[in-house]
């Protein structure tokens, strides 16, 4: 088990990476955008559209890392309260809703892209884009966030079996300031 998160979060942090390098480059074109309306009074065609969809896709494929990490809203102050048993039986609770989410966001990800593609829809822009490309892209990140999702559950489940949860085996090595998780 320990082996497949590594490689899952070795991918999903590929994946991060590769986002945070989209959104630059969706930066840099709509500065580009801006200063050529406003110099040249020139517009590059289907800005609005392209950073719609890199922002759809980069967030699901963001997702992911996100679980793995435990970076998604936490309320740990009232937590860290709790005894240890209690603690771990809110972490399986909070594991699995979050699986559940990622499950739900997925199923209706692939719904909107078999109708779009069903329908041989095209975007309303000067683009023309064929609908089903950035959804397909969109859906396999949200595919993605609810492996990781259930990747997490499964690793505490098998900790809880094992008397040996540890939050801290489900992420990329860091400094281990939770002792008591």
């Amino acid at each position: 088990m320990q082996y497949l998160m590594q490689k899952v979060t070795y991918f999903a942090q590929i994946s991060a990476w590769a986002s945070g390098f989209v959104l630059v480059a969706t930066c840099m074109l709509i500065a580009a955008e801006v200063f050529l309306r406003k110099l040249l009074n020139y517009s590059i065609i289907g800005v609005d559209e392209i950073t719609g969809y890199v922002l759809a896709i980069t967030s699901a494929w963001t997702f992911g890392f996100t679980a793995i990490k435990g970076g998604h809203i936490r309320v740990d102050s009232l937590i860290t309260q709790f005894p240890l048993r209690l603690r771990n039986i809110l972490d399986l609770l909070a594991s699995f809703s979050l699986f559940l989410l990622a499950l739900i966001l997925t199923y209706h990800a692939k719904n909107v892209l078999i109708m779009s593609f069903s329908y041989s829809s095209v975007a309303i822009s000067s683009l023309q884009t064929p609908l089903w490309i950035p959804q397909l892209i969109w859906f396999l990140g949200m595919l993605f966030f609810a492996f990781c999702t259930l990747l997490i559950l499964l690793a505490m489940i098998w900790g809880m079996i094992n008397k040996k949860l540890d939050r801290n085996m489900l992420s990329i090595p860091k400094n281990n300031t939770d002792k008591g998780r």
